[in-house]
């Protein structure tokens, strides 16, 4: 077969096309006074922060998101899809531990403290209810361990306490112990259960009526604990981990296993697989070029069938869009269309679920103050396949056949008092 190169414009659009929505930033909903903190609301989605899309109202939160010392507010915010632009749905505390007051998990009013999310929070659709688990509290930047559901209706914390690992060699620890937190935190449509990583290399389910892990797999994952996100293909029961320069399939429908799973993973029980993927896998590392424990932004694209996520442009300008295609394993890197505006850059601590699809429009949120970027137009959905990252198709004509061509778990944080060296 002779492989023959044809420009992709021949076929279809090549490019994302983005709208800054106006008046869309958090930072036009701010409390007044601002809380303590020596960063600032900026740290409310700089400073390792994830967050939950609430698919029945059609709106991301953010949750108590700042900590350690740069910012000690906890209240909560909604962007709302249907309005374009943020909300703020509650007041920060005002029992906020200030410092040098010692700080605690659980503030005197019953509600939690602010931190650095990292991938502990998601949503549940079946409680209609936000969840945040884990990462480095405010003020002193120590682990808070409690998980915390945020019902929607009413607006209110429920303090659910430490979840406790089950997996094999590791049991009774508690899940999230680290600095850190977790990395991702995956909403299971069929198991109706958070998905997340586990002690070690274990991958669990969270079963939050017993407050303790069920362990799925042994992952081989590089430095499981950090850098990486995931992203759920729940009709094909696939799920998706990237980061620390690489991307990891793990297949819900095979047995469940506990086999014991050393640092960084047991090769003999690794029930996951790494990918050897081409194209543009550059996307895969990009934690690694800006904050060893940030997220990548994931999505899943359930009409095209792809991993989409959210990098950088080749001069790191700008933001881009990647899509894995599952089957070849190539991952294409699309370019902003030139007619609207260029998407930002990922944010520096991480982006995670801050870049979400909902029906036929992605999203990003990367900066306080920054607007939210929007694009409703894919063009991976126009092709059976995507290219290659050089943005051209194969097409076979006849002929003779021819083949073509650490960041580390727990790290100490300053105290709040001395600028936090970011």
């Amino acid at each position: 077969m002779l492989v023959v190169g044809i420009p992709l414009l021949a076929f279809a659009q090549t490019t994302v096309r983005w709208e800054a929505l106006p008046n869309s930033a958090l930072a036009l909903h701010l409390p007044s006074p601002l809380p303590q903190g020596s960063t600032g609301p900026g740290a409310i989605i700089g400073g390792w922060t994830s967050a939950a899309f609430d698919s029945k109202r059609g709106q991301l939160l953010v949750l108590a998101a700042g900590g350690h010392g740069d910012y000690s507010g906890n209240e909560v915010y909604a962007f709302r899809e249907d309005l374009g632009r943020f909300e703020r749905l509650t007041e920060p505390s005002p029992a906020i531990v200030r410092w040098p007051n010692p700080s605690v998990d659980v503030l005197v009013d019953g509600t939690p403290p602010a931190r650095h999310t990292y991938g502990g929070v998601g949503y549940d659709p079946v409680t209609d209810s936000a969840f945040v688990c884990g990462g480095s509290r405010s003020w002193d930047g120590n682990p808070t361990t409690p998980c915390w559901r945020f019902h929607l209706a009413p607006l209110k914390w429920e303090n659910l306490g430490a979840i406790i690992s089950s997996a094999a060699g590791y049991a009774g620890l508690n899940v999230f112990r680290a600095t850190t937190g977790v990395p991702w935190l995956v909403w299971d449509p069929g198991a109706l259960k958070f998905l997340t990583q586990d002690v070690a290399g274990v991958i669990s389910y969270l079963n939050l009526a017993t407050m303790k892990t069920e362990p799925v797999a042994c992952s081989g994952a590089t430095n499981p604990s950090a850098g990486h996100n995931a992203v759920l293909d729940s009709s094909g029961r696939q799920l998706y981990m990237i980061g620390n320069g690489e991307t990891r399939r793990l297949d819900l429908g095979r047995p469940h296993t506990n086999a014991y799973c050393s640092w960084p993973g047991s090769t003999p029980n690794t029930t996951d697989e790494k990918l050897a993927t081409t194209g543009a896998n550059e996307i895969e590392g990009l934690n690694l070029a800006m904050d060893g424990s940030g997220g990548i932004g994931l999505a899943w694209d359930p009409e095209a069938k792809l991993v989409v996520a959210y990098g950088k442009t080749a001069d790191q300008k700008a933001g881009r869009v990647y899509s894995l295609d599952p089957i070849t394993k190539v991952w294409t890197a699309w370019e902003a269309n030139p007619a609207g505006p260029l998407p930002p850059l990922p944010t520096g601590t991480g982006v995670w679920n801050r870049f979400w699809l909902h029906g036929q429009c992605l999203y990003v949120v990367t900066a306080t103050s920054l607007p939210v970027y929007r694009a409703c137009s894919f063009p991976w959905r126009g092709l059976a396949r995507p290219p290659s990252s050089s943005l051209q198709r194969q097409v076979a004509l006849p002929s003779p056949s021819i083949a073509p061509p650490l960041h580390p778990p727990e790290v100490p944080r300053p105290p709040a008092h001395v600028p936090c060296c970011r």
